[in-house]
């Protein structure tokens, strides 16, 4: 991210050159990727290089040139990433028109389209339609004998997403297993792609109730979490919540403190102190630790005067004055 800031600091002087917009195609990419992590900073950054990169293709480009289809695509992902459907929706059937007169219906492009169009459906709350959209492509995938593996990978863990998603845990599990054992194939044992896969993979095992099997794939997220703070801190969370689910409260309350650490040490994710105080207060009360609790319950009610829009937040931190300290 350094080196192309710089990169486009010494090459703007000339945007209209096809080079130089490479480099705001780059950056825009990176910034997508970020911001699918979870690093919403950078959401600004990827918007501006995005829109410069798509208006330069749209005015020097033909209208049915791939190259314009794949930043539309790329566009698309970034706008579902961001949760604008609608536009999310508008440029990937812009993508799609175009892949459609260069490779046919059910070319390996159009089934990156229709990837995208069902990850809409399923973030928009559309998740039957998802389903068997993403089912139809896992199908196609599968059938075509030089479908790159990275991209079987990714398909694999998009699907169990989905099927997370609906609830559909078992079905979901499947899925995740696939795609962590191609991923080791393609890759390595000690991929970092695996490091969302295990993430997710626990947090499936979580809706299927299987604590234990839950925390033996959040474990396997230290060897990722040197210079991630975001993935330390979702880790350290979801182990507190599987050790006090187990009953294992002292332990849950040992990761909930270090996630709540991350998170004074680290200004993303500023809202994420709520949940965990809520957990601490509810761990607490567990443990007869009355002082305690009292005091998370309090950093809880902080956080909601400091993020007063976050409806999500505030329901979650009403929990604590709806339910009786002994539940």
């Amino acid at each position: 991210y350094e080196m192309l800031t710089k990169a486009i600091q010494t090459d703007v002087i000339d945007e209209e050159d096809s080079e130089n917009t490479m480099l705001y195609f780059y950056m825009a990419t990176l910034c997508g990727s970020y911001v699918n992590q979870g690093y919403n900073e950078y959401v600004n950054e990827g918007e501006r290089c995005f829109r410069k990169v798509i208006e330069f293709r749209e005015k020097n480009f033909d209208q049915n040139s791939q190259d314009l289809a794949d930043v539309y695509l790329e566009y698309a992902n970034f706008c579902k990433d961001i949760e604008a459907y609608d536009k999310a929706t508008e440029y990937c059937q812009k993508a799609a028109s175009i892949y459609r007169n260069h490779y046919g219906e059910y070319s390996y492009h159009m089934l990156q389209c229709t990837s995208t169009n069902a990850l809409i459906l399923s973030e928009s709350g559309h998740n039957p339609e998802a389903i068997d959209m993403y089912r139809g492509i896992i199908q196609k995938a599968e059938q075509i004998s030089n479908y790159p593996p990275t991209d079987l990978c990714r398909d694999y863990q998009n699907f169990a997403d989905i099927l997370e998603h609906a609830d559909s845990y078992d079905e979901a599990a499947i899925y995740y297993v696939k795609a962590i054992t191609l991923v080791k194939q393609v890759f390595a044992e000690d991929s970092p792609n695996l490091a969302q896969l295990y993430l997710d993979y626990a947090t499936c095992l979580m809706g299927k109730e299987d604590y234990p099997k839950a925390i033996q794939n959040l474990k396997k997220l230290e060897q990722f979490i040197e210079n991630d703070s975001l993935l330390e801190r979702v880790m350290e969370h979801k182990l507190g919540t599987c050790y006090c689910l187990l009953n294992d409260y002292p332990e849950g309350v040992k990761h909930f403190l270090n996630a709540a650490k991350l998170c004074e040490q680290n200004q993303n994710g500023s809202t994420d102190i709520g949940y965990i105080a809520v957990d601490l207060c509810i761990a607490y009360r567990k443990m007869g630790e009355k002082n305690l609790a009292d005091k998370y319950k309090q950093a809880a009610l902080k956080t909601t005067e400091q993020y007063p829009d976050d409806e999500e937040l505030r329901a979650y931190v009403h929990t604590l004055e709806t339910s009786a300290p002994e539940n």
